[in-house]
């Protein structure tokens, strides 16, 4: 994903694992429906979580997201510095 906004909704017929390789973005995502479920944070830290909204950092390794299916929200990504002036951190 380049710097930016996208909106999602998937429909499949079963169950999706799906990683979300590391990018020099910082992303916030917000779910519409359903929760988004981190079965794998990129640090390995955490076991598996469930989300409304996430702010994902600047990360080396995939974080592995699960579904029964359905999922759908808005993805925001954005450049550190880019999110700096969007904070209005100066």
């Amino acid at each position: 994903m380049s710097p930016g906004w996208a909106a999602t909704a998937n429909q499949a017929s079963r169950p999706r694992r799906t990683a979300a390789f590391p990018s020099p973005y910082l992303t916030l995502i917000v779910t519409l429906d359903d929760p988004l479920v981190l079965a794998a944070h990129p640090d390995g830290s955490v076991g598996t979580r469930t989300y409304d909204a996430l702010v994902g950092g600047l990360h080396l390794r995939p974080a592995l997201i699960v579904h029964d299916g359905r999922q759908s929200g808005i993805q925001f990504a954005v450049t550190p510095l880019g999110c700096r002036e969007v904070c209005a951190c100066r």
